[in-house]
């Protein structure tokens, strides 16, 4: 019995550290293909650190990916901080999560 109690205890203190840790090992990494004026929502597929978006534009194949470097809050709100990759280099830019 005091054997299945020490497992027990281990398995919670590491599913507690795991979960308080943003590892990218648990980052989705989606592809989307859009058309002219189709509306998507960034974060339907963006909301944790290392969660990769690429949107493949259907007419010219030309494609945009957004990678979360980071989540935060400042005075606005809370946001993510994604790179954002195209044909023309990398950027950042903060998109503030909504609330719901």
């Amino acid at each position: 019995m005091c054997m299945f109690k020490k497992l027990i205890y281990f398995v919670i203190t590491a599913v507690l550290i795991l979960s308080s840790l943003q590892i990218s090992a648990f980052a989705k990494d989606t592809t989307i293909t859009i058309k002219a004026g189709q509306v998507f929502n960034l974060f339907d597929y963006l909301k944790d650190v290392g969660d990769k978006l690429t949107v493949i534009y259907s007419e010219d194949n030309s494609k945009i990916v957004f990678q979360v470097v980071s989540k935060s809050t400042d005075e606005k709100g809370d946001y993510i901080l994604c790179n954002i990759t195209n044909k023309d280099g990398t950027s950042q830019q903060k998109f503030y999560l909504p609330y719901i």
